[in-house]
């Protein structure tokens, strides 16, 4: 089987747009986005403005074994942040509780969960260490001993 990699990302509700880091995907290639193209940076929480380095275009699995594709942009940021905002926007509702929250595709009617761990939301995907060979459907996802 192959190896399988998990990111943890910060579900967050003031992001504009999911942000990653780039050593977030390992083998995964930083290709230039729009935004990169022009030269559009993120304000960091101390004022410093950070450089969009292009996007990673990640094929990913949920903890239930659904697959997906995610886009992050790539920054020097210190930990991958999804927007809740774009995730509603395509057609998700995200739900927050005290232990944790979930993503609901209204179309599909699937549910991701998410944890709560310390006060932050946060969710884990799970990629193949080598993305050549990704699948749409993960057969081989390791379901348990996560």
């Amino acid at each position: 089987h192959p190896e399988w990699t998990r990111i943890r990302i910060v579900m967050d509700s003031g992001a504009a747009e999911s942000v990653g880091p780039p050593g977030m995907a390992p083998g995964v290639p930083i290709v230039e986005s729009p935004r990169s193209r022009r030269g559009q940076a993120y304000i960091a929480a101390g004022g410093e403005r950070i450089a969009n380095m292009g996007q990673q275009i990640l094929v990913v699995v949920t903890n239930e074994g659904f697959g997906a594709q995610a886009v992050y942009q790539i920054a020097e940021v210190t930990r991958p942040l999804t927007a809740v905002g774009t995730t509603c926007d395509k057609g998700n509702i995200v739900v927050y509780g005290p232990c944790g929250g979930c993503i609901y595709h209204m179309e599909s009617g699937i549910q991701t969960n998410f944890s709560r761990r310390g006060g932050i939301y946060e969710l884990d995907l799970w990629m193949k260490t080598d993305q050549t060979n990704s699948c749409d459907q993960p057969q081989d996802f390791p379901r348990q001993g996560r």
